[in-house]
């Protein structure tokens, strides 16, 4: 017998500690940005199974936009994601759009990833390269210099200072001009971007830009979030970011179509938000918001009552009619959630194949998984806190460290849910790992041995 649950306990250990370090490396989009989009740059883009040039695939139109799954997999090529299957292409078929210029801050190289030592090129101090993305690995940006895209350290570019103010070479944002003053109604310049700031005097600290109609909405800040949207995008792509005491928020945050509650994920404090959208292909982006200040307030347990840009849900999602059927008959708020907890980890696999392709930035798509009834523990968490929230029962998404997974080595994903005046921890993707592997597990986990270091 005790050979047996020896046994039972191992292979509990290495399910666990398999999916939490491929979580690690794949879903770190809540802790490093994802890699930017690239656009092809020619008709017929040829597009290849391998880093070979006898393997073509097919091909792609000019302009398409190309996730990136990595970049210099091999010198000279790009792992890229087309019909949600890896493909590789050569980089000089695609172009980046660059964020700005920036200068060295002392001499450096650049890399061919942040994970070797093999250098791209040498700069001098006060060299200027083009900033593709931030903080695409930790203590890592993207650039473009003369010897093509490359890892640079963070601590080599100084980011508060632009070589030429969102001047990017091909793009073209304008001047931020002044910081919009939203207590007196008066607006900032956005320079040459050719937009002026309006306000809807029907919403209470609503903003938005005149002939684009995107909006952030701050009446709700001192409560912990903000809301935003776009009545209509024209197709192009929006996004965003909060600044707070020098920090930038990570990941960026998108303006969709329908209103969005956005928490604020860096505690209370005065706030900046800036909204950017890229317009004509890859070679011109316009500056919507010019950092748009306004003071967070606490966080509330309303907060964790409410869908938001993660946990985002409504009434014909089909996890949460789901959940109106189990807790049909209980009263409690326990009964309720123990309904649902147990539903989920008893019809819910781990999904091994999904967490070696995921990507960072993956967002989850709650119809998608409850169809496919698999998942990794990112999904696992907020297939979870929908479900809850949708019946009333506050929950968070909880994003960090604990001792089931290589002893606080690695990151992972979890529910902290309030029950009768606590909050409780609960893991639901290490559960279905214990149930496959037919181990017992208990539904709630002891506090002292998870550390989240973020929440949603």
């Amino acid at each position: 017998m005790e050979k047996v649950i020896s046994k039972k306990i191992s292979k509990v250990l290495i399910l666990v500690v398999a999916f939490c370090l491929v979580f690690t490396i794949g879903l770190s989009g809540a802790f490093a940005a994802p890699l930017p989009k690239a656009k092809t740059l020619s008709n017929k883009t040829p597009v290849y199974k391998s880093t070979n040039l006898k393997s073509k695939y097919g091909t792609v139109q000019k302009n398409a936009s190309v996730p990136i799954m990595q970049v210099n997999v091999k010198k000279g090529w790009y792992k890229v994601k087309i019909s949600g299957k890896a493909y590789y292409m050569q980089d000089k078929t695609l172009k980046f759009t660059p964020i700005g210029k920036y200068k060295t801050t002392s001499a450096c190289k650049t890399y061919l990833n942040a994970n070797t030592k093999q250098s791209v090129s040498k700069l001098k101090k006060s060299a200027t390269v083009n900033l593709i993305a931030k903080n695409v690995a930790k203590g890592w940006h993207l650039v473009a210099s003369g010897s093509g895209v490359a890892y640079i350290q963070s601590k080599f570019l100084n980011l508060t200072n632009a070589a030429t103010s969102m001047d990017a070479g091909t793009s073209n944002t304008g001047n931020a001009g002044n910081t919009a003053n939203t207590s007196n109604g008066t607006t900032g310049s956005t320079g040459s971007s050719g937009n002026e700031m309006a306000f809807d005097a029907g919403v209470a600290g609503r903003q938005s830009v005149a002939g684009v109609a995107p909006y952030l909405e701050t009446a709700t800040a001192d409560r912990g979030y903000i809301v935003g949207g776009m009545s209509d995008n024209g197709g192009y792509r929006t996004y965003g970011y909060f600044t707070k005491d020098g920090k930038s928020s990570n990941p960026e945050f998108k303006a969709t179509g329908n209103p969005v509650n956005f928490l604020l994920p860096m505690g209370m404090g005065t706030y900046n938000a800036t909204l950017v959208q890229s317009i004509n292909g890859s070679t011109q982006v316009r500056l919507l918001f010019p950092f748009k200040m306004f003071n967070g307030g606490a966080e509330t347990i309303e907060l964790y009552k409410m869908p938001n840009s993660e946990v985002d849900y409504d009434a014909s999602t089909l996890f949460v009619r789901q959940a109106q059927g189990l807790v049909s008959g209980r009263t409690t708020d326990e009964a309720k959630f123990k309904a649902m907890y147990e539903w989920l980890v008893k019809n819910y696999n781990y999904d091994y194949p999904k967490a070696n392709s995921i990507q960072p930035g993956y967002m989850v798509d709650l119809d998608a998984m409850y169809k496919a009834k698999k998942g990794v523990c990112i999904d696992f968490a907020i297939e979870l806190a929908a479900m809850a929230r949708s019946q009333g029962i506050p929950i968070k998404v909880a994003k960090g460290k604990c001792k089931i997974v290589d002893n606080y080595g690695t990151y992972h994903a979890w529910n902290e849910v309030y029950i009768s005046g606590q909050w409780r921890i609960v893991d639901s993707s290490s559960d279905a790992c214990f149930r496959e592997a037919g181990a017992k597990y208990n539904m709630y986990k002891d506090a002292s041995e998870y550390n989240p270091t973020s929440y949603t």
